[in-house]
């Protein structure tokens, strides 16, 4: 019953670290590869920098792509651009990604609707997301396929990941393989 009672409270936040904490391992380095390396486990996704986002009313939105590579671009209003809503928008897009699938079959936008991302997330990977929001204000602008030009940053996300709900006054969200 013990042994029951620590997996259902203690496994769900255990398995978000496990998966998501690689992700931001030394500071957003791990995440700011160049597109040539490529794995199976990871999926491209830019995240961009832009000057307005009319149609977004918390200052980001997603844009999937089925015709273009990296299919995912997160866009996010400089103005409003902090870690919790580049976690909100990392994790609405890992949330598309398990119910639509990594490849899109068809363009879409979606608006991120959260201000930040799960609270499991608040004290490692916010951090990490603010670091790397740091690399992005302070790259060079250019050109960005389908958006126009922006500060961006190509980032490797979990592939084929599923999110899994723990069951009412669980520990929260966690993402875990399919």
């Amino acid at each position: 019953m013990l042994l029951k009672l620590l997996l259902r409270c203690w496994f769900p936040p255990l398995l978000l670290l496990l998966v998501v904490v690689p992700l931001f391992i030394t500071g957003g380095q791990a995440l700011a590869q160049d597109t040539g390396s490529q794995t199976t486990d990871r999926v491209p996704a830019t995240i961009v920098l832009v000057d307005r986002l009319d149609d977004a009313p918390e200052g980001a939105v997603i844009l999937r792509r089925h015709d273009q590579h990296p299919y995912d671009v997160v866009m996010i209003a400089r103005r409003e651009a902090t870690a919790e809503l580049l976690s909100a928008a990392v994790f609405t897009l890992l949330v598309t990604r398990s119910v639509l699938g990594d490849v899109p079959e068809a363009e879409a936008r979606i608006a991120v609707l959260r201000v930040s991302g799960p609270q499991a997330w608040r004290s490692r990977i916010v951090p990490r997301l603010g670091r790397l929001l740091g690399k992005l204000r302070s790259a060079e602008p250019g050109p960005v396929k389908g958006v126009g030009v922006g500060r961006s940053l190509t980032v490797w996300l979990p592939a084929d990941y599923e999110l899994r709900l723990t069951p009412a006054g669980g520990a929260g969200a966690a993402l875990g393989t399919r």
